[in-house]
């Protein structure tokens, strides 16, 4: 039976997700791509996939059995489209190029997406709408909550736990056993060895915080 896949969002990390879409193809998925939807009206240019865009996602009426992805990169408008989209009674689409590596063992909600090179380790448990970008590992026992952006290399190591909405710049280590609350900024390269909570900006080696992240939204 063939997919009916549907990205919400036109930016650069929503052609991204067709690129991913393009490779599972590629292998032979039977997927029937629609097209790109703004989120709210979002202002971007899709290129030379200009012709595929389809509208706004308030005025886009989805099929039955309609698979959305949310190609969003920002923490909080992935909150924020994956909440409104929930309760429109979308259904979402795991996204996962073909050479990502996910234990039998671990758990994935939807709306997730792994980019090329990422790698799930065993008994990992991963909520709704992440995005891991780009040759992330999670180590063993490690814990993701919904809708965080974890950047391109960073690695996650073993009993880690990670709560909602936090972005995690490219490069850095959230070493065993830290915890990391909500909608926290981990600068890049940065080293967190025993976590935070809520709202904090990390950066360094070790991370230390050295500001508070607003938000509006939540």
């Amino acid at each position: 039976m063939s997919i009916n896949l549907t990205i919400v969002g036109n930016s650069g990390f929503a052609r991204e997700c067709h690129t991913i879409v393009q490779a599972l193809v590629a292998l032979g998925h039977d997927i029937f791509f629609r097209g790109f939807l703004s989120f709210e009206g979002y202002q971007a240019d899709l290129g030379r996939l200009s012709p595929l865009f389809l509208g706004t996602d308030d005025a886009y009426v989805f099929g039955r059995e309609e698979r959305v992805i949310i190609g969003i990169g920002d923490p909080s408008l992935r909150h924020k489209a994956y909440a409104k989209l929930k309760k429109r009674g979308v259904l979402f689409y795991n996204l996962i190029h073909p050479d990502v590596y996910v234990d039998e063992s671990a758990q994935l909600g939807e709306a997730n997406i792994l980019t090329s090179g990422c790698y799930v380790s065993c008994d990992c448990r991963l909520g709704n709408a992440n995005v891991l970008n780009g040759v992330v590992h999670l180590g063993h026992d490690a814990v993701l909550g919904h809708c965080n952006f974890v950047g391109p290399g960073v690695q996650i190591e073993g009993f880690v736990t990670v709560g909602d909405c936090n972005s995690i710049g490219t490069m850095s280590v959230l070493l065993p056993h830290c915890k990391i609350g909500s909608h926290n900024k981990i600068a890049p390269l940065s080293a967190v060895y025993k976590g935070c909570g809520d709202k904090a900006y990390m950066l360094g080696n070790p991370a230390l915080k050295v500001g508070k992240v607003s938000t509006n939204i939540f």
